[in-house]
């Protein structure tokens, strides 16, 4: 439901705010029309930030927890592929 509303309102507002800490929705960011705001750290995250976690550009962050897995979803990676390894193999 948040994407479908993101893509919706993305270029018909200013600006578009997600507030969540799920780093799932981080693929959702964009330039400067779509931020997030991570409440639990209390931090605006942008594609810089996007960029310096994984290492890619937003609309590859489902690429690299493809490749690395991610626990609190249950979804298994690859052994030995963490965020940085996963960027550079994208």
């Amino acid at each position: 439901i948040i994407a479908t509303m993101v893509r919706a309102f993305a270029g018909k507002v200013d600006k578009v705010v997600i507030v969540s800490s799920d780093k799932d929705l981080m693929q959702l960011v964009a330039d400067d029309s779509v931020l997030m705001l991570d409440t639990m750290k209390d931090r605006w995250v942008d594609e810089e930030a996007v960029s310096e976690k994984f290492g890619v550009k937003p609309v590859q962050v489902v690429h690299v927890q493809a490749l690395m897995g991610d626990p609190s979803d249950n979804i298994p990676g690859l052994a030995g592929v963490g965020p940085k390894t996963a960027g550079k193999l994208i």
